[in-house]
């Protein structure tokens, strides 16, 4: 179905197969030859003609072109060997190795084909925008080293498509008329991101094969025989990991390569996926760090040492502070002897709060997902600039930002103040923190975090409300406090399959009470979104719409709050998107604030948006002056959008 639908809209399409192209006179052999031809001209001219991965001749060699000049880590040279096991099988592989270990570049090692098959292609699927934005120049840099030909790389999600990915390329000078590497041009929309010779995006462009949308199988068909590789799988709840268990079963039988990515996947998780691959068999016990593969009726599993780097910083303090005391810790911190401070709470609005109580006393920027997306991307390049692989702040500067910056950012600090979230997220933004060798201020030689929240026996509601799951906040929060100094990597995986664990968690009394009170409501959420997950990939499930903007409920593949995506402006600027949109619609933001979502759901609709598909998902707010018209809102140019 997905071929002869690809087929038909290449066919149909008078701009690439015209029939005036083809000879007058109708000799039956010449005409074929003709039609070929065109045809042939067609596939090159959409990116659909090569642009697949090299062969090699073992793992090694696929490793060097996933590392370029890097040496190969004890990481990579385990999935070295593993590639060399499967020996061209497709194979699942899970990589559960430390943060800042190298598992981007051991899992884009794993596309690469043996002996003369090469590879189809890579698919990166990310848990959010800003993941797939922060990955896309890395893929497109392997993409230049690996690829035969011309190479088209499509960044899939709602805010994704040609333009976006043109201008990301443009910024590591790859997208030339020259260049290996170029954006897939043709594959514009979500039904055909997926079709591009390689691509990356948000998971919810992979798992909408397995719902009943119309143009399911188009996707599932861009995905066959490709590497699909799921990066910072912990992200995901049971209702999307259920989705993402059946996705790989559909995978596997379309000849993929699987490649799953965690620093802190818990067993469940991880052995449920293995076996919907490999069958009913028994799990194999490595220690952490590992990598685990899976054939048909076999799982095997293999330790490796951590990067010698991670064995030098063998020590994380953990210590409680109050949650009222984060903004004057953060200043005193960031006045002494040049630090960096990464500051990570739950709410946007406890954010803008705390960089406002800030900034004033010690340099410092703001980073959330409340900002226009194009202005949310440039604070993005910003962060990096400064805080990256290569960063340039060699002052005193507190990061303040939510999630966004919890995963798939390369940013080394010196310390971390968290507000108390679950004990996998923590270890995350822990992993900001100590990334990368080089000189640390006095006193700061060994990783810091500070935990709000923490310093009671029960944590306070108001910091995870909403948010998290509280029996596991709850959890995590009395591991933390019964282990105040962790030694990596051995205990990021002790915490994670401890707090998830089946086992009761040492805790205080009171906290010991509260676990127990909100194990009901945990076990009951969990089972709901199980079954929903079974629900919703089967056959009988309601139909829903295929091109759509990335997560929500209503779209089948994440469950949580309602939310809606708005595009901010002026009237004139509003206006102007009905012909301009496609170029426009950058400056967007996703809300779930129920009051201003029933606003901008009550305003009406500009002339043409719902016929755009770069529009049809979005809703205007009317801006005037920065302030939300009618509404106690304003876009502030700094804080990003203030609610209230």
């Amino acid at each position: 179905m997905g071929l002869t639908t690809v087929a038909d809209w290449i066919g149909s399409s008078d701009s690439l197969c015209r029939a005036d192209r083809l000879a007058e006179a109708f000799e039956p052999r010449a005409w074929y030859e003709q039609s070929r031809d065109l045809a042939r001209a067609a596939l090159i001219e959409i990116g659909l003609a090569g642009g697949g991965l090299r062969s090699v001749d073992s793992g090694a060699e696929a490793m060097a072109l996933a590392l370029d000049d890097w040496a190969p880590r004890p990481l990579q040279q385990a999935v070295a060997q593993i590639i060399d096991d499967l020996a061209g099988e497709p194979g699942l592989i899970v990589i559960e190795a430390p943060m800042g270990e190298g598992k981007t570049e051991a899992g884009l090692g794993c596309g690469p084909g043996l002996g003369s098959s090469g590879g189809r292609g890579i698919y990166m699927a990310m848990p959010t925008q800003a993941t797939s934005n922060a990955l896309y120049g890395r893929l497109a840099r392997f993409l230049e080293r690996a690829s035969t030909g011309r190479s088209e790389l499509a960044l899939a999600h709602g805010a994704g498509g040609p333009w976006a990915a043109q201008a990301r390329l443009r910024e590591i000078g790859l997208g030339t008329a020259d260049s290996s590497v170029q954006a897939a041009w043709w594959f514009k929309g979500s039904k055909r991101a997926l079709l591009a010779g390689n691509g990356i995006g948000t998971v919810d462009q992979a798992l909408i094969g397995v719902l009943n949308a119309r143009h399911n199988f188009v996707r599932m068909f861009g995905l066959a025989g490709r590497t699909v590789i799921f990066d910072e799988l912990h992200a995901y709840d049971s209702y999307t990991g259920g989705l993402i268990e059946c996705l790989c079963s559909w995978l596997q039988g379309l000849g993929c390569r699987v490649v799953i990515m965690s620093a802190t996947l818990p067993a469940a998780r991880r052995d449920l996926i293995l076996q919907a691959w490999a069958g009913d068999v028994p799990m194999p016990d490595a220690a952490y760090p590992r990598v685990t593969w899976a054939r048909p009726g076999c799982v095997q599993s293999l330790a490796f040492p951590a990067a010698r780097r991670q064995q030098l910083a063998q020590q994380l303090a953990v210590q409680g502070i109050a949650a009222d005391e984060v903004a004057n810790r953060a200043v005193a911190l960031g006045k002494q002897g040049g630090r960096v401070l990464l500051v990570v709470v739950n709410k946007v609005a406890r954010a803008q709060e705390l960089f406002g109580m800030v900034r004033d006393d010690v340099p410092a920027t703001l980073f959330h997902a409340r900002y226009p997306m194009d202005e949310r991307l440039e604070i993005e390049r910003k962060v990096m600039a400064q805080f990256g692989p290569n960063g340039s702040c060699s002052g005193g500067h507190i990061l303040v930002a939510t999630q966004v910056a919890e995963q798939s950012l390369d940013i080394d600090m010196d310390v971390l103040i968290t507000d108390i979230a679950p004990v996998d997220l923590t270890l995350q933004r822990a992993g900001r923190i100590h990334r990368h060798d080089r000189p640390r201020p006095l006193g700061f030689e060994q990783p810091l975090v500070l935990v709000a929240g923490l310093d009671q026996a029960l944590p306070p509601a108001d910091l995870t409300s909403w948010i998290y799951d509280r029996w596991l906040v709850l959890r995590s929060a009395a591991w933390l406090q019964a282990h105040p100094l962790l030694q990596f990597p051995r205990d990021i995986d002790l915490a994670v399959q401890e707090v998830y664990g089946p086992e009761p968690v040492s805790a205080v009394p009171d906290l010991a009470e509260a676990i127990d009170a909100a194990w009901p409501d945990h076990q009951a959420e969990e089972s709901e979104m199980v079954k929903l997950a079974l629900q919703a990939t089967s056959s009988a499930a309601a139909p829903m719409d295929d091109d759509i903007a990335d997560g929500g409920a209503q779209f089948g593949t994440r469950l949580g709050q309602d939310s809606q995506s708005i595009v901010p402006g002026t009237a004139a600027q509003l206006a102007a998107l009905e012909e301009h949109g496609p170029f426009l619609v950058g400056h967007y933001l996703r809300i779930s604030h129920h009051g201003l979502m029933s606003h901008v759901r009550s305003q009406p609709w500009p002339t043409g948006w719902r016929d755009q598909p770069g529009l049809r998902h979005h809703r205007p707010l009317l801006v005037v002056a920065g302030a939300v018209v009618d509404f106690d809102a304003r876009l502030d140019p700094e804080l990003g959008l203030v609610i209230g």
